[in-house]
Formats: structure tokens, sequence, C-alpha cells
């Protein structure tokens, strides 16, 4: 295997000259990569030794190839790609060379985020051989599971998802680094009908895909799946099982909040439930009741009227065992919640 020093005198010896290029990051796509860049590596290939196939201008697999070829005898990371490495070393004179990108904040999402500041971060792990899976571009749970290795070899905040410090951290050179994720309005997150949906939710999900957590779809709803990523997150970090996001599990995620509102509330059609934290509150519907932490609540004809214990949540605009009216019609004998009896 050469080294570098004998990589830079081939480059001397071996110079392509009369090129004036604007020269891409080459890789495999579909369609195939073509253009004079192609045909200017193409060149350069088979004048030190390596068969790229045609001379004909399309990065296809023998011309990936012949540039992994390349890339062993020369010492560099395998990557079947070309950049601007691969450029200097095989003597393409190139007027612009692949250079700094726009990097974005990486997380695990859905669909998988895909592009060049991806690509960039799966270089700079397999240059230091932390596995991400295919050099493909996508951010998926591969790439970020080598992420999380070496943020934590490195001794960074362990979150799965590739911020300004990592960048940096894997020498991965950005013309814009990402600013922290926008912050978001968090509430107390529970399964309940219909389901909760919203920014502070989709946060939840990120993070927790990108901790190698299953939430199922990331798409802002919070349903029995990501409850579950929850639980287990929950588990492997010591706290009580209990499928809800509180504060606690915001902080342990490092969801960037602006604000924290206690209760959950939904505005329902007839017969909506809602089952949560502390401070709950239902808003309409006829037919629905609410049992909250020591507080439970029932009819009393044309009223809401609180039996005992706090009544503190957001949006509820009294105090502790205080009472409760609103103009909501009597209820049926029973409504069964998450499988469990609610008392009128």
């Amino acid at each position: 295997m050469m080294g570098a020093d004998k990589g830079a005198n081939q480059t001397r010896a071996g110079c392509v000259s009369g090129m004036d290029l604007v020269c891409r990051l080459l890789r495999l796509t579909s369609p195939y990569m073509r253009g004079a860049d192609v045909l200017a590596v193409q060149r350069a290939l088979r004048a030190q030794g390596f068969d790229p196939g045609p001379l004909d201008g399309i990065y296809g697999s023998r011309t990936a190839g012949a540039v992994r070829a390349f890339q062993i005898v020369n010492g560099l990371p395998v990557t079947g790609m070309v950049g601007a490495q691969e450029y200097r070393y095989l003597g393409v004179a190139c007027r612009v060379y692949p250079g700094p990108i726009v990097c974005r904040h990486l997380v695990v999402t859905t669909p998988f985020m895909n592009g060049d500041d991806v690509l960039a971060v799966q270089l700079a792990l397999a240059a230091r051989s932390y596995d991400p899976g295919p050099l493909d571009g996508i951010y998926g749970p591969l790439t970020a599971a080598a992420v999380r290795a070496f943020q934590r070899a490195s001794r960074l905040p362990v979150t799965g998802q590739v911020g300004a410090a990592d960048y940096r951290a894997l020498g991965v050179a950005c013309r814009v680094f990402p600013s922290p994720p926008p912050p978001v309005t968090c509430r107390t997150l529970v399964v309940r009908t219909p389901y909760m949906r919203g920014p502070d939710v989709l946060a939840v999900q990120q993070a927790l895909a990108s901790l190698g957590f299953d939430v199922g779809w990331v798409d802002g709803i919070y349903g029995p799946r990501t409850a579950g990523g929850v639980r287990a997150f929950q588990r492997s970090g010591g706290l009580p099982v209990t499928g809800t996001v509180t504060r606690t599990e915001y902080v342990r995620l490092r969801v960037n909040c602006v604000g924290y509102r206690t209760g959950t509330q939904m505005a329902g059609a007839a017969g909506a439930q809602v089952l949560g934290g502390a401070g709950a509150q239902m808003i309409g519907g006829a037919g629905g009741q609410v049992t909250e932490g020591a507080g439970t609540y029932r009819s009393s004809g044309s009223g809401l009227t609180s039996r005992s214990g706090p009544t503190s949540g957001s949006g509820c605009g009294c105090g502790r065992g205080a009472t409760v009216s609103a103009p909501l019609p009597t209820w049926p004998r029973s409504t069964r919640a998450g499988g469990g009896r609610l008392r009128r």
C-alpha cells in the first residue's frame, strides 16, 4: 500500500493537463452521473493503470470499481466516490473542487434525510473506522448508531443527531453550520383519543429514533408505538416506566422546550375521553369524563363538580381542591378509558 508521498508523486507525474473543470462529488446514482468531470476521472484512472470501462463520461459501476481500486492502492478511504482528494491524487485539474457544504442538523426522521451533508458525515465516520452502513447519503438507523458510537468515544453528548459540534469533531468542512433545532412548547404527552399531535411529539420521536428506539413513523402523532419507544427509553434510563412524556423525559431527551404545559387538552366530539397526567382537561362533547391523579370529576346535572383532590392543571383556572363547573350534559353510567373504569 502506498503512502501519501507516493500518491502525491503520482499526482505530479500523471497530471491530466488542459482541464478547466467544475468538479462534482462523483458517486453511483440512479440515473448515473455523467459529464466532463467523469470523463477526466476515467482518463486519469486508465493512465495510471486502472480499468474504468469505456471512456464515455458515465459514472457507472466499472468506474466506481476502478476508483475503489485506486483508493486502496493510495491508502485513501475506500468509498468508490471521487471527492477533492481523489481529483488531486488522480491529477485532474479542477477549476472548482467539491468544497464546503451547507450542513443541516441531522436526525432520524420519516422519510430519512438525505444529501451531501449526510454523505460527508458517513465518509468521515468510515475514515475513523465507524460503520455507518452503506455510503449512500441517507441518514438512517445505521448511520445514527455510528454517530452515537463516535459521540461516546469523543465524549460528546450521545444523541445520535449531528449538530455543529459533531460536524467540527468529525472534520466535516461545512460552509454553513446548523443552528440547534427551534424550540417547541412542550406538553405532557400521553396516549388518548384522538391521538395528540404537534411539534413537541415530533421532537420526542426524532430524539428517540436517533437514539435507536423504535417509535414507528416519525410523524408527530403520539400513538401506542411512540409510547412504546418512550417506555423503552424510560426503562433504559432508570425512569418510571409510564409511557408518558413529562418534563423529566424532555430534559433527558434534550428536547429544546421553550415552555412546558403540565396539562393535556382536547376539544372532542361526543364520547371523548382523556387519559393523562395531572391537570388534564376536556372541552366539549357530550358523554365525556376525566379522572386525573387524585382528582375525580363527576356530573351534577348541568355542571361538572370536583369530588376530591387537586385540580391545578393547565387551563383549569382554579386552585387545589376547588369546584369546577361547565355546561356539560349528564354522562352515561360508565365510560372505559385505557381498559380502566372511570367513576361518575
